[in-house]
């Protein structure tokens, strides 16, 4: 996949990446050259991994970055370490990028004032960036169905919890789908939501239809 994107024409800056919030298409599978039966002893040297060429990874990583002290920024690079692009150049704090199936644009969500983030998609062919969201919280971890329709995120306020919602993509007919839980994600045909919740008492990972039925919990952890 290649993506195009408005770029600085300056060389980028030395990095200090202070968090990573990255989608790959792809993750290399370690094989070593030979077979062991068990762990190699001291003074051993234990037979050094290759990536074969049919798994070297592809694709790209969108990712929210630090340049130096000036602010979190969007960058993107290839899934094999190389390509490094800086989206944004304006010290706005940007979050939890995700690309759209497309690979044609990625959505974020922004501090915008306290108690409110928005969420934003960039076009990565314009550069053209536009706010999809208005004042309905603190929006994080937004992420668009496998059809390109829909937007899950979660929804904190001041005083309650965080939720998890579903609008549509461009914004419109925000609705809540269930009433505690964060980091929402789409299942592979996007009829059903996979989020975090404690409301259980331990953290458990739960699917949910997108009409809020049909709760159902995968995890089973006693205590996280």
């Amino acid at each position: 996949l290649v993506l195009a994107c408005i770029l600085p024409s300056d060389p980028p800056p030395t990095l200090n990446i202070a968090t990573l919030q990255a989608q790959a298409s792809a993750i290399p599978s370690l094989v070593p050259t030979e077979p062991t039966a068990s762990l190699p002893g001291p003074g051993t040297a234990a037979a050094t991994p290759i990536v074969p060429a049919s798994d070297e990874p592809t694709g790209k990583i969108v990712y929210t970055c630090q340049v130096g002290n000036q602010g979190n920024y969007l960058c993107l690079i290839n899934a094999d370490g190389t390509g490094f692009r800086q989206l944004t150049t304006d010290p706005v704090k940007r979050w939890y990028p995700s690309f759209a199936p497309d690979g044609g644009s990625v959505i974020y969500s922004a501090y915008v004032e306290n108690y409110v983030y928005e969420i934003y998609e960039l076009n990565l062919t314009s550069g053209i960036t536009r706010q999809l969201t208005n004042k309905l919280g603190i929006l994080k971890a937004p992420e668009i169905s496998p059809n390109g329709n829909l937007i899950t995120f979660n929804l904190g306020t001041k005083n309650d919890g965080e939720e998890i919602w579903v609008m549509d993509r461009n914004g419109a007919n925000p609705r809540k789908v269930y009433g505690r839980g964060w980091d929402p994600t789409w299942s592979p045909d996007g009829m059903q939501i996979l989020f975090a919740s404690d409301h259980e008492g331990a953290i458990q990972l739960y699917f949910i239809n997108l009409d809020g039925s049909g709760l159902q919990r995968v995890t089973n952890f006693d205590s996280m």
